[in-house]
């Protein structure tokens, strides 16, 4: 006796395809989201404790309690006019590139930002100041530009000032991946003032609010996509406080 063999009829097959298709359509880009927000979760994690550790070995060779009782860096104070918040590159330099690349592994090192950068809805913005960027051999890089002390308060203040800093020495913006993209501001882009004291203080964060002492993040990041580059910005400080995770992208 011949042995039937049952197969899947064409149109079968055509609707398994299909199905299999409709759900590889709705998970492969969530997958892809998750393995983004881990890309640059992890890179942000990485760099912030690379830059921090950097500053305090420099500190330390110094034994330096503030970054203006090191040779390579100048106190913003002796360099500001009245009234006057920022400098340009050009006018001034407060940090000795050279002698920092003892610290960081530095593999180039330009002016400006020369690639176009993003809010959180997809905006393309700018930064006022960028300062210098230093482009490091694990394909991250920084810019930092020098500033005065936050709201004008001098450094001789900052040890009364507890949690809030009161002496900001530079803006310091993070790109976890250089120019690879998507160049976003709290996706691949994160903002801090750094402390005389050499912490990377995020955006968004308690410290920087003077005000009512809570972090900003809470207002201005509570949103699935904050809008203005100040809010996108603020993110850093929840991406940090939440456990290097991104919870406002959807």
């Amino acid at each position: 006796m011949k042995k039937k063999y049952s197969a899947f009829t064409l149109a079968e097959v055509l609707i398994t395809l299909t199905i299999l298709g409709v759900i590889a359509a709705i998970t492969l880009p969530v997958l892809q989201d998750n393995v983004n927000k881990s890309a640059w979760t992890n890179g942000l994690k990485v760099a912030k404790g690379n830059i921090e550790s950097a500053i305090a070995n420099m500190m330390a060779d110094y034994s330096a309690d503030s970054l203006s009782d090191t040779p390579i860096w100048a106190d913003p104070t002796t360099k500001w006019t009245e009234g006057d918040e920022y400098t340009t590159p050009t006018e001034y330099k407060a940090y000795d590139i050279a002698s920092l690349q003892k610290y960081f592994k530095i593999d180039s090192v330009t002016e400006g930002i020369d690639y176009d950068i993003y809010t959180l809805n997809n905006e393309k913005t700018s930064i006022a100041n960028p300062g210098t960027r230093f482009n490091l051999t694990n394909n991250s890089s920084f810019n930092m530009f020098i500033t005065q002390n936050a709201d004008g308060v001098d450094t001789s203040t900052a040890a009364d000032c507890g949690n809030i800093i009161c002496a900001e020495y530079a803006k310091v913006y993070i790109d976890v991946n250089g120019k690879k993209g998507p160049n976003t501001f709290g996706k691949d882009i994160y903002s801090f003032s750094l402390s005389e004291h050499g912490r990377l203080v995020p955006y968004g964060s308690e410290a920087l609010n003077k005000l009512n002492n809570t972090p900003t993040w809470k207002t201005d990041c509570s949103g699935n996509h904050p809008e203005s580059t100040w809010n996108s910005e603020a993110c850093t400080a929840r991406v940090i406080d939440e456990g290097y995770k991104i919870n406002y992208l959807k």
